[in-house]
C-alpha cells in the first residue's frame, strides 16, 4: 500500500483542480474517471474519522456548496451505487444537484417572463397626439405625465412648446368674445382656461422683465455717459 502522505498529495492535486472551477478541468476529471480512486479511497476509510476521510469530505462538500453542475451530475449518476455506502455524502450531493436544477429552471422561467416594453415610447407619443380637442386642464395633466416619464431633453422641450402654443391659440380665440354683464368673463371662457391664461400672463411678464433689465441698464449707462461734466 502507498503511504498516506502520497494519497493526501493526490487528493490535494484533485482538490486544486476542482477549486479552479474551470469546465475544461472538470471535463478532464470526468472523462478520465479520476474520481474512481478518490471514491474508493474515501469508502476504504469512511467509517473512521482521520485525515484522509476529512480531505475527501471537504472535497465533496466544496463541490456541493459551489453547485458545480458537471461534477454533481457525474457523482450522483455514475457513482450513485458506489456512494450509497456513504449515504450521508450521497444525500448531500443529490440535494445540491437538485437545488442547482431548480435554480436553473427559475432562471429560464424568469428570462422568458421578462420582456422589454417596446411600446412605452409609442404610448407616450399617442398621449401627446390625443391632446387635440381636450380641456386645457387635461392637457396639463397629460403633458406632465409625459414629461415625468421622459428623459429626453428635446422631447421635454417639444411637449412644453406644444402646450404653450395651444394655450396661446386658445387665448387668441377667446380674447375677442364679448363679456357678460355679471362677471366680465368671456362667454366661452371656462375657469380652467382662465387659470391657464393667468399662468401665461405671469410667464410673459416675467420673461419681459428679465429681458428688459439689461436694456434699461444699458440705457442708463448711455445717459450717464452723455451727461456733461462740470468744468
Amino acid at each position: 500500500a502507498k503511504p498516506n502522505h502520497l494519497k493526501l498529495a493526490a487528493l490535494r492535486f484533485i482538490r486544486a483542480c476542482v477549486g479552479i472551477q474551470d469546465d475544461a478541468y472538470n471535463k478532464y476529471l470526468v472523462g478520465h474517471r479520476l474520481f474512481d480512486p478518490v471514491i474508493a479511497l474515501y469508502l476504504r476509510v469512511y467509517p473512521r474519522d482521520n485525515l484522509i476521510s476529512s480531505a475527501c469530505r471537504e472535497l465533496f462538500t466544496f463541490i456541493a456548496t459551489n453547485h458545480i453542475a458537471s461534477l454533481l451530475s457525474h457523482l450522483t449518476n455514475v457513482h450513485a451505487k458506489t456512494l450509497s455506502q456513504a449515504q450521508a455524502t450521497l444525500d448531500m450531493l443529490r440535494r445540491a444537484y437538485s437545488e442547482h436544477l431548480e435554480e436553473s429552471e427559475r432562471a429560464r422561467a424568469g428570462a422568458v417572463a421578462v420582456t422589454p416594453t417596446v411600446g412605452a415610447e409609442r404610448q407616450g407619443a399617442l398621449s401627446i397626439n390625443s391632446l387635440i380637442g381636450q380641456e386645457p386642464q387635461q392637457h396639463a395633466q397629460v403633458i406632465n405625465g409625459v414629461v415625468a416619464s421622459s428623459h429626453d431633453a428635446s422631447a421635454i422641450k417639444w411637449v412644453q412648446g406644444s402646450a404653450m402654443d395651444e394655450m396661446e391659440d386658445a387665448y387668441l380665440e377667446t380674447s375677442d368674445d364679448d363679456s357678460d354683464d355679471s362677471g366680465g368673463m368671456s362667454i366661452s371662457q371656462s375657469p380652467e382656461l382662465k387659470g391657464l391664461q393667468d399662468c401665461l400672463y405671469l410667464y410673459t411678464d416675467a420673461t419681459a422683465a428679465t429681458t428688459a433689465k439689461p436694456a434699461e441698464r444699458r440705457a442708463a449707462e448711455l445717459e450717464t455717459a452723455e451727461l456733461p461734466r462740470d468744468s
